[in-house]
């Protein structure tokens, strides 16, 4: 018996070495994981780098720990997959730099990518509704995601959808009718990309943009719509934007603002366990049945696996 459980404990090392060293693994290809970005003008992003403080210039640079597509107010912008950075001579941004930025700060070991699809002062009402009317943008952004993945498997790499980040609702704030029914429409819109993510508990981040003119009198209205999607499911949930700096306009994010709006995006997200790391989390890699212990159960766990030591 002795010699029996010295030969079980030598294949629990031989098992540990190798996770740790990473030489057990499902395949070859590395994964990406991809999140999806999406939602009107504060998501398409009016920020300036040119107007940032110095001290937040190193927020928004390019980052090419992660690679990014974009979709804007009806075309690609770009032709290929490139470093995520500010767009265009004029350098302008959305929260997606900061949200880059603290996901591969705190992840450097993961290979990130952003698919963002945009177009600004559109609503979920009937632009972005699943069930399609306007300018039909969930069916462009099922469709882009589809064809996005498609190019990043083709580089050989394993497609992992990790999360959907939406910033949206400033064209609903304005209609009663749309405010009404924004619970609905955005549970629809979330289970249509979890659909097309084939995760039905993809992590969710939903800004509250705050727009503070008079033309916007349901925004609180809508703001509960979004509210009452995360308190029913654990793997949705809000930020709040109220003291996030505006322009002039008072319903577009300043790029000060821009960045504040990134990083709590990225912070929630981080909550919500976009890259399943709960999940892996065992007390060791011995612990094979995951109860906190390393105990005869796990080696007959190993034993009914792996079969008998010779």
């Amino acid at each position: 018996m002795k010699t029996t459980l010295l030969k079980i404990s030598k294949v629990l090392g031989l098992v540990t070495v190798l996770l740790a060293s990473g030489q057990l693994q499902a395949g070859d290809k590395p994964v990406m994981d991809v999140f999806v970005l999406a939602g009107q003008s504060n998501m398409v992003g009016g920020a300036s780098y040119d107007s940032l403080p110095g001290l937040l210039e190193a927020y928004a640079a390019t980052n090419a720990n992660v690679t990014m597509r974009t979709w804007l107010n009806g075309e690609e912008f770009g032709e290929d997959w490139e470093p995520l950075k500010p767009r265009g001579a004029s350098l302008n941004f959305g929260p997606e730099m900061m949200l880059g930025y603290v996901l591969s700060d705190i992840h450097p070991e993961r290979n990130l990518a952003f698919m963002k699809v945009a177009y600004n002062g559109t609503n979920l009402g009937c632009a972005w509704n699943p069930k399609g009317c306007g300018e039909h943008l969930f069916e462009t952004l099922t469709t882009l995601m589809e064809v996005w993945q498609e190019e990043l498997e083709d580089d050989d790499v394993i497609v992992r959808f990790a999360g959907f980040v939406w910033v949206q609702g400033e064209g609903d704030c304005s209609a009663q009718w749309a405010a009404e029914n924004y619970e609905e429409n955005l549970q629809s819109l979330i289970d249509g990309v979890r659909d097309a993510t084939s995760d039905s508990n993809l992590p969710v981040v939903v800004a509250k943009v705050r727009p503070r003119t008079s033309n916007y009198p349901y925004v609180d209205l809508v703001h509960q719509g979004m509210d009452n999607v995360a308190v029913k499911d654990p793997h949705v949930a809000t930020v709040t934007c109220e003291s996030f700096e505006l322009k002039i306009d008072l319903v577009h994010f300043t790029s000060t603002g821009m960045i504040n709006l990134g990083s709590a995006l990225a912070d929630t997200m981080l909550g919500l366990d976009p890259f399943g790391l709960a999940e892996d989390e065992v007390p060791c890699a011995s612990d094979l049945n995951g109860d906190g212990e390393v105990n005869v159960l796990d080696i007959l766990r190993m034993i009914s696996e792996f079969g008998p030591c010779p």
